[in-house]
């Protein structure tokens, strides 16, 4: 084996290894980047969800206050 093979084939094992891990980062990027719109959804879907709940119980209160009112009232 001749010093400019070896040379060779370290040279092609070191772009396979940068072609390797420059796929990985793509991958890992790609990941990341759903990993983020899902939990940014999910937050989204709760917060409204909390806002909802919130606003039927403030409603629920309000009547039972009016109910209250009307009973005190007769």
């Amino acid at each position: 084996v001749s010093e400019q093979e070896t040379w060779a084939d370290a040279a092609n094992r070191i772009v396979q290894k940068s072609q390797s891990e420059r796929a990985r980062s793509v991958q890992l990027r790609a990941e990341s980047e759903a990993l983020v719109n899902r939990v940014s959804r999910e937050m989204w879907e709760t917060w409204t969800n909390t806002n909802n709940a919130l606003t039927r119980r403030t409603s629920e209160l309000l009547e039972a206050k009016s109910q209250l009112q009307q009973h005190l009232h007769k």
